[in-house]
């Protein structure tokens, strides 16, 4: 069996990772002297900011918005929206800052109806729940409230390079009672977790991987090559499937919403089951994000696979890649040339 070879870390890249760690350090201890609100608006303001800088992140977040709501907004009003959205995945990376700050019940006075967990802790006893999300509004202090109004869950933590960094990320979110797991590995303790009648998080909107598996769905009228694995592992265990979003309020605080349980019967075909139930809460993630685009991460290479040579309706930065086969795609409702009907 050979193994992957891991390329050596450069002498510069040591250095910016240990610039990165005192960096973050730094604004850690800053963070933990300032109001949770204050802490918000600093990392908006970077959002602010990094909206201006980031030139290829900017133009991702203006083409998905331009596929996804074609002539419904303006220019000027895509671009409002898309430095909205800068400011929020900002800001609530800043609120990571002062989570060491949390003590007791200090976050009920940020966290407005979290007793929804508590809900789904007590619905059908002894059965796995996937608790599902995503990247929309402040998605880092919902799995910081889950575990602190009494449904501790366990969450795969994305692969780091710098990792100081990712040990001091895997610290935060363990503070109110979470479980961080690394990316290696993390299919089969999913799997007994929830086996075990556990809780896990994931996040519904997140792409495929070209050898890690995936499911083409509809996702604003394309489509989008999505994770499967939210649906495999329920479908596989019988997990509970439901999905949260944490809304933002005023002054750093945030109103949790149930957008309900995504229901599901296995058929016996496992990937028409597979392709049914990531389209469901693909469904419930697009309906939501409609309502508030601004809370949405628009810089994210969402519609980065097509089905189609031709780019057709496609962002700039998407490649063709023709992974499942055209009968499969129309028995999905997926035509082949990558369009929707």
């Amino acid at each position: 069996m050979h193994r992957r070879r891991v390329k050596p870390i450069s002498r510069w890249k040591r250095w910016r990772h240990r610039f990165e760690v005192v960096l973050v350090d730094a604004a850690g201890w800053l963070g933990c002297r300032l109001s949770r609100g204050a802490v918000r608006r600093l990392g908006e303001w970077l959002g602010a900011l990094m909206f201006l800088l980031l030139r290829n992140e900017r133009r991702i977040a203006l083409a998905n918005l331009e596929l996804a709501f074609g002539d419904a907004f303006t220019g000027a009003q895509r671009r409002r929206i898309a430095r909205a959205s800068f400011r929020n995945v900002y800001g609530t990376l800043a609120g990571l800052l002062w989570a060491p700050r949390l003590r007791g019940d200090d976050l009920r006075r940020w966290v407005e109806n979290g007793e929804v967990f508590a809900q789904a802790c007590t619905e059908e006893k002894g059965r796995g729940r996937i608790l599902l999300t995503l990247h929309y509004g402040d998605w880092e202090l919902l799995g910081l409230a889950a575990a602190a109004f009494g449904l501790p869950m366990t969450v795969v933590a994305r692969e780091m390079r710098n990792e100081a960094l990712a040990e001091r990320l895997r610290a935060v979110r363990e503070l109110t009672g979470n479980r961080v797991i690394p990316q290696a590995g993390a299919v089969r303790k999913l799997y007994q977790t929830l086996r075990a009648g556990g809780t896990v998080a994931m996040l519904a909107d997140l792409n495929g991987r070209m050898r890690g598996g995936g499911v083409w769905v509809k996702f604003f009228g394309l489509p989008v090559f999505n994770t499967a694995s939210v649906a495999a592992l329920a479908l596989r265990t019988g997990a509970v499937v439901a999905v949260f979003v944490a809304e933002p309020l005023s002054a750093g605080r945030v109103r949790i919403r149930s957008l309900g349980r995504v229901d599901y019967e296995p058929s016996g075909d496992s990937e028409a089951d597979v392709v049914g139930l990531t389209q469901r809460y693909m469904d419930m993630a697009e309906a939501v994000i409609r309502e508030h685009p601004e809370w949405w991460m628009w810089s994210y290479r969402r519609w980065r696979y097509r089905l189609s040579p031709e780019r057709g309706r496609y962002p700039f930065y998407s490649v063709y890649r023709p992974m499942m086969p055209v009968a499969r795609m129309e028995e999905n409702g997926i035509p082949h040339g990558g369009t929707m009907r």
